[in-house]
């Protein structure tokens, strides 16, 4: 017996949201009866629309690996209620159109979005917090490219050694030295992006931190020209001067201060070497001296606008919630947050670090500068205080970068308390997949990014970062 199959009347719709076959056009339908009906999104619904069409659609009947990779990779971005999978990593959008060109970034982009997901299932992620399969294909994909002389420096493996850098720092907590180590080395050897290649312009900006810290940091004896290469694709101003109209602009002038900040570390590790001659020691030590209380000077006025709006931002948030119950509340932070949030926690780690490095030069002058120490230890005290806003953060990647600021005020922390309690809040974050294991290499850890980040000698502080 044949069954005849459903009527010309009987529509199947399925509305799980799991499928990305459908059209853009048949997605903003189902959205546009849903709220004639009556029914409106909620505020994550609402959120996980916002990248709805504006990816490439795939082929509607995936026939390659490459292309249900690809559709698994547009739904994962577009249904990212929050929006953190593309938090300084805006090359993810333009990897749907080049994952058939390469293996390893196609294994890798599949890894990637399968830890993603069980990020969000934290049951799976305590049981398997990297699945062993696809990381071990992944691994050996990227393997054989990188052994390819064809293919070892190609954009698509640049790409996939990315994405397999920041599955190892959010779902791995393996050490990320090696992986930020082995990304400069290849972005360097790969150079500048040069042919228009809007892949290779988005790695460099993702990468771009990597850069500048690995040459600070490690290498800030190489050659200075091919920095300044970087700096400049990268938008950094590499003059002394700052100009005027950079303050109209928050991102500029912080682009600008970073990228005088791996010079001026540069330039204090030679101050801090005994065999400086002790006029070259005198000229450098007075030159970045003046830099550092030009930088705390220019950001002043940004600085104090960003702690003001901040704290109104969250009184009205605050009223609104008391005053008119049916404001929607999220389980994280609103959007608006974030947004208040972001630039302050940008300008704080700045501002502490200038602020200690114009202390520590006074006194290489001669002159400890007791006013200037203060302002240190009130910053410091300004990154506590973000200690609280931070652990409402439930973006895994964001948290990686705003932590910044707590951190560098670990080293005034006198009271034991304190400090156990700094690194159990860490610890409650994505940032324990940073940190060592015990508590004894964690506060080395933690005094090291003190000392490295201002140029100093570690002392001691064993545990080599970045």
């Amino acid at each position: 017996m044949v069954c005849s199959g459903p009527t010309v009347t009987t529509k199947f719709i399925h509305a799980s949201g799991q499928g990305l076959s459908t059209d853009h056009g048949a997605s903003h339908s189902l959205v546009s009866v849903t709220r004639s009906n009556g029914a409106h999104l909620t505020a994550v619904e609402a959120e996980r629309q916002r990248f709805v069409g504006l990816l490439p659609r795939p082929r509607k009947y995936p026939t390659t690996v490459a292309d249900r990779v690809t559709i698994r990779l547009i739904s994962t971005i577009e249904r990212d209620p929050i929006g953190d999978i593309l938090h300084n990593a805006n090359f993810l959008k333009i990897l749907p159109q080049r994952l058939g060109a390469s293996p390893a970034l196609r294994d890798c982009v599949a890894l990637f979005c399968h830890c993603w997901t069980n990020y969000r299932c934290p049951e799976a992620m305590e049981k398997c917090p990297i699945f062993h399969d696809l990381h071990g294909k992944a691994l050996r994909s990227l393997m054989r490219a990188l052994q390819n002389p064809t293919t070892q420096l190609s954009t698509e493996t640049c790409a996939a050694v990315t994405v397999m850098a920041r599955c190892n720092l959010l779902f791995d907590g393996g050490d990320p030295t090696l992986h930020q180590k082995g990304i400069a080395k290849m972005m360097r050897s790969k150079g500048p992006p040069q042919n228009g290649d809007d892949l290779h312009v988005q790695l460099s900006i993702a990468n771009g931190g990597h850069i500048v810290r690995h040459w600070a940091a490690a290498h800030c004896t190489e050659d200075p020209q091919w920095i300044s290469s970087w700096q400049d694709v990268l938008g950094w101003n590499t003059s002394t001067e700052v100009p005027e109209h950079v303050n109209k602009h928050r991102q500029d002038q912080l682009n600008t201060i970073t990228a005088q900040w791996a010079r001026m570390v540069k330039s204090i590790k030679e101050i801090n070497n005994p065999y400086t001659a002790a006029d070259r020691r005198q000229h450098l030590a007075e030159q970045m001296h003046a830099l550092a209380l030009r930088f705390l000077a220019e950001t002043e006025t940004s600085y104090r606008l960003c702690v003001s709006t901040y704290e109104i931002g969250m009184k009205m948030e605050s009223s609104l919630g008391e005053n008119y119950p049916w404001h929607r509340k999220l389980a994280s932070p609103p959007p608006s947050h974030e947004a208040l949030f972001k630039p302050l926690a940008a300008y704080v780690p700045m501002r502490i670090i200038f602020s200690r490095i114009a202390y520590d030069l006074s006194c290489t002058l001669g002159a400890a500068d007791a006013e200037m120490y203060d302002k240190y230890h009130r910053m410091c005290q300004q990154g506590w205080d973000l200690l609280p806003h931070i652990m409402e953060i439930d973006h895994p990647i964001a948290t990686l970068n705003y932590v910044l600021g707590v951190v560098l005020c670990f080293e005034i922390l006198e009271n034991q308390e304190r400090k156990d309690y700094l690194v159990d809040a860490l610890k409650s974050t994505n940032f324990r997949r940073v940190l060592p294991s015990s508590r004894e290499d964690t506060e080395r850890f933690l005094m090291n990014i003190c000392c490295l980040s201002t140029g100093r000698d570690t002392d001691g502080y064993d545990i080599h970062v970045n």
